[in-house]
């Protein structure tokens, strides 16, 4: 799997730079293969709201909704894992937690997968939309 690299970093959240296409030094377009595709590819995929892109108005979370209803319900679960299974290069999960913490309005997703090119660990916070 390749993919053209978004900036997804930490240091780029918040600014104008957060999810632009990645650039080399020279300026050319940074492609990312194995793993890192595949993280790129969950992180788009669990960041998604649902009628968030035009042409896949169904695809995506309902996150608007759950955050509106403030707490997490057990169906949420097997919403979050076929998004993850559905991801291409993902195999299986290996392990799986989500935390709330309702002070701060974040969903924390931290989960072990099998990949394509091995084993990988994830976490991403996603915070309540503003």
């Amino acid at each position: 799997m390749a993919d053209l690299t978004l900036e997804l970093s930490s240091a780029a959240q918040g600014t104008d730079a957060y999810g632009d296409l990645a650039l080399s030094d020279g300026g050319d377009l940074v492609i990312n293969t194995g793993q890192d595709a595949v993280r790129q590819a969950l992180e788009l995929r669990l960041r998604a709201a649902s009628g968030d892109y035009f042409m896949g108005m169904t695809d995506g979370l309902d996150w608007p909704g759950f955050f509106r209803r403030g707490q997490y319900e057990p169906e949420f679960d097997s919403l979050l894992k076929n998004q993850i299974l559905a991801t291409p290069g993902v195999r299986g999960l290996l392990q799986w937690n989500v935390s709330v913490s309702r002070a701060t309005r974040v969903v924390t997703i931290a989960f072990e997968a099998e990949t394509d090119t091995g084993t990988i660990i994830f976490s991403l916070p996603i915070g309540a939309p503003t």
